[in-house]
């Protein structure tokens, strides 16, 4: 009898953030569909080094899958590996293969390759039957000469991750309910990806290039996998629509009017200004938070950022949705850090947020993120604006709206750096990635922690920082 491969799908986060996305539900599917035992594990639960349905322990399987969605993943990743894995891999012990995937490492998987045996770029879904018959034979051999996979372990022959190419799928229609274990769909919505890649050329943003060329979902798959969720999950009352930019979709109407005639709301996991411009009936299915990404405060520079609406357009829409009994609060998004950015421009952001706060009848907050030139991007090539600098605009902003709106408190400006050295560097920063779960630090950690952390492992983060390629 053929031996069935044990898969782990291990989630860098929490069971209730893997049943918000559909990474883990989808991996969970395939590798069941081609024959595989498959269990999950999610980093941060309290019990993480027990598995979520069977309560087994990682060195139980022959292949640890996990889902990277940000930087900040790669220390869910070290710490797992460092505390459940490496333990286990001594003389007479077979450790399972540590295979890591998503769109984060698609541009660049330098700094997480040391820590893996394989890593995947592209769609990684359209590789699951390789990875399963690898699972099956228990050996990673049938890995190897792929030009889609990049590994130190499995493809020796590949020195240089530029020389492999990722490769895109066509969307999938998601996997039936039956297929996804029960924990993975208790929730009172129901997610759904309906496209993949952007239709837009954002100069910043990675997704053109991380997630592949744009293609969607055809309607009826979705109506088709929608009609099912709904007699599996009778409580549901929204579906969740999972894109970079969902209301690019182009039956996006076609989309509403399907979701009503099943009883359920809409939920948009991100809506930009451009698109209520062109479909206002979209503010009427919008609820709760309304989050718009507006990135500076001047016409000139979001052109620039690829961005084609104005000042006026921003507070236009706030106001409609300002009238909207479904929508509780607005957050306007803003960059900090954008190349050739002036004084003018941080006094812009303020401004901006001030103009719209008094027109709006609801609560209004500023998100900042100071930008990092990441892989991949028309704007990889300059360096990030200096960390003194960052901080005194943040502060600016946060001086001038206050009493009007609120600079959310999520972040710091730190933060971006800590991300920056891992979405930037290179195979050295696995180093200080191993250190940095040693020592505890998180991104939430003070920068002069990191600051030691990568001095001590030779990291050179001024370099990766502040030096344009």
């Amino acid at each position: 009898m053929p031996r069935c491969g044990r898969v782990a799908v291990v989630f860098p986060g929490t069971g209730r953030q893997a049943v918000k996305g559909v990474g883990s539900r989808l991996l969970t599917a395939l590798f069941s569909m081609h024959g595989c035992t498959v269990d999950v594990f999610c980093t941060r639960d309290p019990v993480a080094g027990r598995s979520l349905i069977a309560g087994q322990a990682p060195s139980e399987f022959d292949m640890l899958v996990f889902t990277l969605y940000d930087e900040t993943t790669y220390l869910d990743l070290a710490w797992f590996v460092r505390t459940y894995v490496k333990e286990i891999a001594q003389p007479g012990h077979r450790a399972p293969a540590i295979v890591a995937g998503g769109g984060v490492l698609t541009l660049n998987p330098r700094p997480v390759l040391p820590l893996v045996d394989l890593a995947c770029i592209g769609d990684a879904e359209c590789l699951v039957p390789l990875l399963a018959t690898a699972a099956h034979e228990s050996v990673g051999g049938a890995l190897s000469g792929r030009s889609s996979l990049h590994g130190p372990g499995f493809l020796r022959s590949y020195a240089d991750p530029a020389m492999c190419q990722p490769v895109w799928s066509e969307m999938i229609s998601m996997p039936w309910h039956d297929r996804i274990p029960s924990y993975l769909t208790q929730t009172d919505y129901i997610p759904v990806e309906i496209a993949r890649g952007c239709p837009n050329a954002c100069t910043f943003c990675q997704t053109p290039a991380s997630r592949g060329p744009y293609r969607e979902a055809s309607l009826e798959d979705i109506g088709e996998y929608l009609r099912s969720e709904r007699l599996a999950r009778p409580a549901a009352n929204s579906v969740r629509l999972l894109a970079a930019s969902p209301s690019e979709y182009s039956r996006i109407d076609g989309l509403a009017e399907l979701c009503d005639a099943l009883g359920c709301g809409v939920s948009l996991s991100s809506v930009r200004v451009d698109d209520l411009l062109r479909h206002p009936e979209l503010i009427d299915e919008l609820q709760g938070r309304v989050r718009l990404g507006v990135e500076t405060g001047t016409d000139e520079r979001r052109m620039c950022l690829g961005k084609q609406f104005t000042n006026q357009d921003v507070i236009a829409i706030a106001q409609q949705l300002s009238q909207s009994q479904r929508v509780d609060r607005i957050t306007l998004y803003f960059l900090i850090g954008i190349p050739h950015e002036r004084e003018s421009d941080i006094h812009s952001i303020a401004r901006l947020v001030r103009d719209v706060a008094s027109r709006s009848s609801k609560p209004v907050d500023a998100s900042l993120s100071v930008m990092i030139p990441e892989p991949g991007t028309p704007l990889e090539l300059y360096p990030m604006v200096p960390l003194n600098i960052a901080r005194r605009a943040w502060q600016d902003i946060a001086d001038s709206v206050k009493g009007v709106a609120c600079v959310s408190s999520d972040t710091r400006p730190e933060d971006f750096y800590i991300t920056g050295v891992l979405s930037r560097g290179d195979s050295t920063v696995a180093a200080a990635i191993l250190a940095a779960t040693e020592r505890g630090l998180t991104v939430r950690s003070h920068w002069e922690e990191w600051v030691a952390c990568y001095e001590y492992c030779n990291v050179n983060w001024e370099r990766v920082l502040y030096e344009a390629v």
